[in-house]
């Protein structure tokens, strides 16, 4: 449910109102189900996250995904690869929802994937028509300590030691002013 001011689309209900005093259901996030294959059952769409600015909103759907948890990080490697989806809705005159277009958008919409990269990896490429045509934010994994060490400024300039050491990342979308920023973010 949203409410407040909506003219750029921010409340999600479909409408651009200038003020919404009572809650509106955002439809597009409400009552929505997905089969469980396991199961043999339909289970409740949750959100993993939601992250509003003054204009925008982004989501992160908790649907399943095909990666499971494990510290070999051979599940990364599947093709095709899909993860958790991430909707957004509101302003979008700096391109912070969807850079391909400049207006505005009243309900939640699927935003197109950052990149796509298939070239030199044969099998990849072969599914590549199989991979999801939206943006869906990386499941908890286990990354290589070498991912981080030597990332910042301050440190590119010292010798990185790994201890071969993993840890559990999983990437956050953050809405805020005029943008929309992805990381991964250290669990463990």
């Amino acid at each position: 449910m949203s409410c407040g001011r909506g003219i750029d689309g921010q409340l999600g209900s479909g409408a651009l109102v200038h003020m919404q005093g009572s809650p509106v259901i955002v439809e597009t996030l409400s009552n929505k189900h997905e089969f469980d294959a396991a199961t043999r059952s339909r289970k409740p769409l949750d959100l993993r996250s939601l992250s509003a600015s003054g204009d925008h909103v982004v989501a992160v759907c908790d649907n399943q995904t095909n990666v499971e948890l494990d510290k070999s990080g051979a599940a990364v490697d599947k093709v095709p690869l899909y993860g958790y989806d991430v909707l957004v809705w509101g302003s979008n005159k700096e391109g912070q929802c969807i850079p391909e277009r400049r207006h505005r958008f009243a309900a939640p919409e699927h935003p197109a994937p950052l990149y796509t990269t298939v070239a030199g990896n044969k099998e990849k490429a072969n599914h590549a028509d199989l991979a999801p045509s939206r943006l869906q934010a990386a499941p908890r994994q286990w990354v290589p300590e070498s991912c981080f060490v030597g990332s910042s400024a301050e440190t590119r300039s010292v010798p990185a030691t790994y201890s071969g050491q993993k840890h559990l990342v999983e990437q956050v979308f953050v809405a805020g002013p005029t943008v929309t920023a992805a990381y991964l973010k250290k669990l463990n």
